[in-house]
């Protein structure tokens, strides 16, 4: 019997794309183990990579929220500087 935490760390490593002989490797545990274990996980994985890709929009999306504000900044003081010049 495996210990809880080898499994959750399984559902982690396959939530996050990793294949099952990479994760065979790395919890030095059979190939054979891990398809029964998949199989067993399959909605929970899928539940776990769902969340992380929500987290990662949020993410993105907060960092292009910063990006246009510092964009937006930007443009408010180049039409600044250029409403005080006389361009003709």
């Amino acid at each position: 019997m495996h210990p809880t935490e080898t499994h959750l760390r399984f559902i982690e490593l396959r939530a996050q794309g990793w294949s099952l002989a990479r994760i065979a490797a790395e919890l030095h545990l059979a190939k054979r183990t891990l398809v029964d274990w998949n199989r067993e996980a399959q909605r929970k994985i899928r539940d776990l990579k769902d969340v992380e890709l929500e987290s990662l929009q949020e993410r993105i999306l907060v960092s292009h929220g910063v990006e246009l504000q510092r964009l937006t900044a930007q443009l408010n003081r180049l039409e600044a500087v250029l409403a005080q010049r006389n361009l003709e």
